[in-house]
């Protein structure tokens, strides 16, 4: 499937996902409020032809107060492109989350496009748990059918989100790296030990079968 062809499956299941009427345990689904399902996005600009890798995270973050205009954008949200042109205009380039996520990526020599995405599309509530009635629901009605799409590795964002791709897809290559959240104050750490031993990681992450994973933490 070339890119264009996936940019058209993307926007079919962005926008049932914006639309999720599903009120699962422990996570917000308030589009009124600005509190919409979310998280699926392809990115293409500035990034190579090949080498594509799919980015999954556990579940949106809880919107922040220096986001408020962010959240303004998505009250009442219906359509998948008017979620995108938010996410692109208040929070792709500028949040920590992405940054630190490219920075990985670019060490790693993945420049393809990247397919961003979470295995539970709302946030939590306040200090919530997710459930495994939760995931269980959101993967089978979405991120299945995303990862499906295409052939590439996965790269799991924080060690829930590791374990919980570890279980769902057996077949698939794993990648998994400490969470790019600002909050993590061992990332810089992690990132200049990345940057010293890439090429022997990136030779690692070469050799795994399609059906192996690894966590760059217990690697380097």
């Amino acid at each position: 499937m070339n890119i264009k062809q996936l940019q058209i499956e993307i926007n079919n299941l962005g926008q049932k996902i914006v639309n999720c009427e599903s009120i699962c345990d422990k996570v917000e689904n308030k589009k009124k409020e600005g509190i919409t399902p979310r998280g699926l996005y392809l990115e293409t600009k500035s990034r190579d032809a090949g080498n594509m890798i799919i980015v999954v995270g556990m579940n949106p973050g809880r919107i922040q107060k220096d986001d408020e205009e962010y959240k303004d954008t998505l009250k009442d949200v219906t359509s998948y492109e008017n979620y995108t042109k938010a996410l692109e205009s208040h929070i792709l380039y500028k949040h920590s989350y992405f940054k630190r996520t490219r920075e990985i990526l670019s060490i790693l020599g993945f420049n393809g496009a990247i397919l961003w995405t979470e295995i539970v599309k709302c946030q939590s509530e306040e200090n919530g748990k997710l459930p495994y009635s939760t995931i269980r629901n959101c993967v089978h009605t979405f991120l299945k059918k995303e990862v499906n799409l295409t052939d590439c590795p996965i790269l799991a964002l924080g060690d829930k989100a590791y374990s919980t791709c570890l279980l769902i897809f057996p077949e698939r290559k794993i990648i998994g790296v400490p969470h790019p959240s600002g909050a993590n104050s061992g990332f810089k750490k992690f990132l200049i030990e990345l940057e010293a031993n890439k090429e022997e990681i990136k030779k690692r992450i070469s050799q795994l079968k399609e059906n192996e994973a690894v966590h760059l933490k217990d690697i380097i």
